[in-house]
C-alpha cells in the first residue's frame, strides 16, 4: 500500500507501533524511504492524536495512514499492569530462567512506554537469564530483539549467531539471522542463513515470509529459487504481488506463456498502474500484449 501511494504522490505515514520496520525491508517492498514520514510513540493516544494532526496538515493530498501493529497498541495501564503480574511470578520464581526471558520479551513489547527503563530492564532480566541457564537459545532471540530496538543492529547478528553456534539445528536462528543480514546489505550471509533454516525444515507462518525471502532471493541473483518461493507463498494463500512478480521471473526466462498466465491473474485483482515498479513493468506488458 504505501509504495504504490508513494508513487500516486501521495503522502504516506507509518506508525512503527512495532518498531520492527527497517529501511532495507521496506526497499525491497518498493518503499521510497526518502519519503516516508515515520512515527513512533508510547501510547495509544499519542499515535491518534499524531495522525489526525498529520492527516489534518496533509488533507488536500490524500494522505495515507499505515499502522503495524494496532496490536501493539495496547493502553499503557494495561500493559504495565501486565508486566507488573509477571514480576511478581518473577520475584516468587527467581531461579527460574523462563520467568526471566518471558520478562525480556515483555519489556521488549512495552518498552516505548519507557525506551531507557524498559530496555535497561530487558538486559538485565536477558544477564539473569543467560546466568541460570547459560545455553538457552530463547534468551539470545529475546536479546537480540532488544538490540534491534536499540538499533544496535551489529549486536542483534552477534547474538544470533552465538545462537547458532549454541544449537546448529534451529531453524529459526538461522532464518532471522539471514533476514537480519539481507536488510542490513549483506546478501550473501542472508542467502546462506536462509537457505539453511529451509534445509532445516523450517516451515512459513503465512504467505508473506516467503514472499519477502523470494523478493530477497530475486535482487541477489538466485531467479530460480525466488520463482519456487513466490510459488510457496500463493500455494499459502493468492498474492496478487507474488503472482505478478513470478510472472515476471518467467518472463525473463523465456516462458511468455506462463509469463502471460500469471501476470493476467494477478492483472485481475490489482490496479498495475498504481504500483511502485510500474514503469519497470511497462515494457514487459507491452510485449506480453497486457499493457492497459
Amino acid at each position: 500500500f504505501i509504495g504504490a501511494s508513494q508513487k500516486q504522490g501521495r503522502p504516506c505515514l507509518l506508525l512503527d507501533a512495532e518498531r520492527a520496520y527497517t529501511k532495507g525491508y521496506g526497499e525491497s517492498l518498493g518503499i521510497d524511504n526518502s519519503s516516508l514520514d515515520i512515527f513512533r510513540a508510547k501510547t495509544a493516544e499519542e499515535y491518534l492524536d499524531y495522525s489526525i494532526e498529520w492527516m489534518e496538515l496533509k488533507k488536500n493530498k490524500g494522505g495515507l495512514v499505515v499502522c503495524d501493529a494496532i496490536g501493539s497498541l495496547l493502553p499503557k495501564e494495561e500493559a504495565e499492569m501486565a508486566v507488573r503480574a509477571m514480576e511478581d511470578v518473577l520475584a516468587r520464581h527467581p531461579r527460574d530462567a523462563a520467568y526471566h526471558y518471558n520478562l525480556v520479551d515483555m519489556y521488549n513489547q512495552i518498552y516505548d512506554i519507557d525506551p531507557e527503563r524498559y530496555l535497561a530492564a530487558a538486559e538485565r532480566e536477558a544477564a539473569l537469564a543467560l546466568e541460570l541457564s547459560p545455553n538457552r537459545q530463547e534468551v539470545y532471540f529475546s536479546l537480540a530483539k532488544t538490540r534491534t530496538l536499540r538499533g544496535d543492529y551489529e549486536g542483534a547478528l552477534a547474538l544470533l549467531r552465538h545462537a547458532i553456534d549454541l544449537t546448529p539445528k534451529v531453524p529459526d536462528a538461522h532464518f532471522y539471522y539471514g533476514v537480519i543480514a539481507y536488510s542490513q546489505g549483506d546478501a550473501e550471509t542472508g542467502y546462506l542463513e536462509i537457505k539453511e533454516a529451509m534445509h532445516l525444515g523450517r516451515k512459513w507462518k503465512n504467505q508473506y515470509e516467503p514472499r519477502v525471502v523470494a523478493n530477497f532471493f530475486a535482487d541477489s541473483g538466485h531467479d530460480d529459487e525466488a520463482m519456487d518461493l513466490y510459488q510457496a507463498a500463493l500455494d499459502i494463500k493468492e498474492d496478487a504481488e507474488a503472482r505478478i512478480k513470478l510472472g515476471i521471473l518467467h518472463y525473463f526466462k523465456g516462458n511468455r506463456d506462463l509469463a502471460v498466465e500469471h501476470i493476467s491473474m494477478a492483472l485481475k485483482e490489482i490496479d498495475i498502474t498504481k504500483s511502485p515498479w510500474y514503469a519497470n513493468y511497462l515494457p514487459i506488458l507491452q510485449d506480453l500484449g497486457l499493457a492497459r
